[in-house]
Formats: structure tokens, C-alpha cells, sequence
């Protein structure tokens, strides 16, 4: 993302962010002058905080079929190459809001309103957002948030970093094939007393950890005596972890669907947890971040 790109700043006490237009996409979150997100550095990933939609991970030959016709998609949609509008804001709140257009209807034959609101605290950021079918038929769709923070935290910089969930959650987590779709396959995860140590990011050498159906689990991500990062999410139905090995990020992520399946040759509608929307109905979902010592 360019430096230069259209941003809204908000400010909190000492607490400041910035959210660019293109993608409604958070870049920048400090607080008491340190930043505590991944300033989308190209050496590891040119991002920072995407959102996802129309769908969320891989589809199969980047292609999504509807009603019979296919369709070009992105890894996680085209949300977050698209200019939004800026709704409203305040000095501590932006909402953001795209509908369709001829863009996004290349990839995506629907008519639908899809609204973003960053709300920032003095030690907090919470995001939320609400999808609605616009148009005159059934819709079906998905939501991801991907924000990615600085690893190690501000002030656990030297010790060693565990993500802590706050319920018990399943250690055999989906393989990913190398080119993103999911396999039948899973692996073991080493989770001890709810805790996963998270070394130097060895465990994403694979690619995620995708917790499927722990979206609402809460999850404390720095050093075993702070600070930390407590993630918490309502409406999603996954939870995933994602980095790469010695990455100076770790990305929480929240979906409400999951990426294509290897030899998938199903519809859009029948994708893994696809919401289904009827004419003028919508869904709601929300994530919020919070710092602690």
C-alpha cells in the first residue's frame, strides 16, 4: 500500500490509528508512541490489517462458481484492493462502506453493502462489520478480519511469546496444501494447559493453524507475564493463527468461513460455511483488541 494513500486518522488519549480508504484497511495503531501493528513491511507482507470478503482463503484455481458460470476471485476476496467511502466519523470512530460496482461484480454478481466501523480506546481497537444483500436474490458470502501485530509486543521484546485461549480448543488443526486449499489431512499442535508456545514461528512453516469452529474462543497473545494482546471476537465461526518462521508479526484471525477444499467443485453456495443471505437480510460480526500488562 502506498505511503501517500488516502487515510482517516482517530485519536484516543494517547492512542492514535489510521485507516486507508483503499480496502477500509487499519495501517497503523499506537499507543503512548508505540506501534503495536505491522507497519506491512513488503519484506515479510505487504499488509497490515485486510479485510476479507467476499470470501475468505483460497478458492480453487481462483475461481468461484455461480449458478453454473465462473467467476475470477482473489485469496481472500477483493475487499481489500477496493476504495471504500468514508460513512461518518468522529474523533475516536471511522466507518467506512463499499457497494458494488462494475469492479466488483467481475468477480462477484451481486448487489450488496458491506459497512466497516474502527472504533479506538485508549487501550483498545475494535472493528465491526455488517454485510447486507441489496439485492433480489439469495446471496451467499463471507467475512474474515486479518489484523497482524508487531511480534515481539512493545516490552516483550527478549522473552518468548505463547498464544493463551481462553477454552479448550482442538490441537489437530487442517493441513493447507502449498497452493492455499485445505486438505482432509490435520497435524498435531503441541497445546499444553491452553497455551501454545509459538518459539520463533517454526509452527507456520506449514502455513496456518486454523482452529475451525473456535471463532468466539478468546486468545492472549505475548510473554507468559505480559504485556499482551487479548483478541476477542463475536459472530465468526473460526479462529486461525498465521506468521511465518522468524516473521516479526503474528497475524489473529477471525472468519466466518473457511477456504476451498482440494478438488472442490462445488458452488459458491455450497462452500464450507457459506452464509447464505436471502434478499435484504444481513449479518453483523465484530473482533476487538485490547493491551494489558
Amino acid at each position: 500500500m502506498s505511503p501517500r494513500a488516502p487515510r482517516v486518522t482517530i485519536k484516543s488519549a494517547n492512542a492514535f490509528a489510521e485507516i486507508a480508504y483503499r480496502g477500509a484497511e487499519l495501517t497503523q495503531w499506537q499507543v503512548a508512541g508505540r506501534n503495536w501493528l505491522h507497519d506491512g513491511s513488503p519484506d515479510w507482507w505487504p499488509r497490515s490489517a485486510p479485510l476479507l470478503f467476499p470470501v475468505v482463503g483460497k478458492s480453487r484455481n481462483d475461481q468461484v462458481r455461480i449458478g453454473g458460470q465462473s467467476y475470477p476471485m482473489p485469496v481472500h476476496g477483493f475487499a481489500a484492493t477496493q476504495s471504500f467511502e468514508l460513512a461518518d466519523a468522529s474523533a475516536d470512530t471511522a466507518r467506512f462502506r463499499l457497494t458494488e460496482n462494475p469492479a466488483t461484480r467481475e468477480h462477484f454478481p451481486y448487489a450488496f453493502l458491506l459497512e466497516v466501523a474502527h472504533r479506538l480506546r485508549e487501550h483498545s481497537i475494535s472493528l465491526e462489520a455488517r454485510i447486507v444483500n441489496t439485492g433480489a436474490q439469495e446471496m451467499p458470502v463471507a467475512f474474515g478480519s486479518h489484523p497482524a501485530f508487531v511480534w515481539p509486543l512493545p516490552g516483550g521484546e527478549g522473552k518468548p511469546h505463547i498464544a493463551r485461549f481462553d477454552r479448550d480448543v482442538n490441537n489437530n488443526v487442517p493441513r493447507i496444501s502449498t497452493d492455499g486449499l485445505f486438505l482432509p489431512e490435520t497435524r498435531d499442535l503441541q497445546i499444553t494447559g491452553r497455551k501454545l508456545s509459538l518459539g520463533t514461528g517454526e509452527c507456520f512453516a506449514d502455513n496456518a493453524l486454523c482452529f475451525l469452529g473456535a471463532g468466539e474462543t478468546g486468545v492472549r497473545f505475548g510473554p507468559e507475564g505480559g504485556p499482551f494482546l487479548a483478541a476477542q471476537a463475536h459472530g465468526f465461526r473460526h479462529l486461525a493463527l498465521w506468521s511465518k518462521p522468524k516473521a516479526p508479526f503474528l497475524s489473529i484471525e477471525h472468519w466466518t468461513a473457511r477456504g476451498d477444499d482440494v478438488g472442490a467443485e462445488y458452488d459458491l453456495a455450497e462452500r464450507p460455511d457459506a452464509t447464505i443471505l436471502a434478499p435484504g437480510d444481513h449479518f453483523q460480526v465484530g473482533a476487538s483488541y485490547r493491551i494489558a500488562g
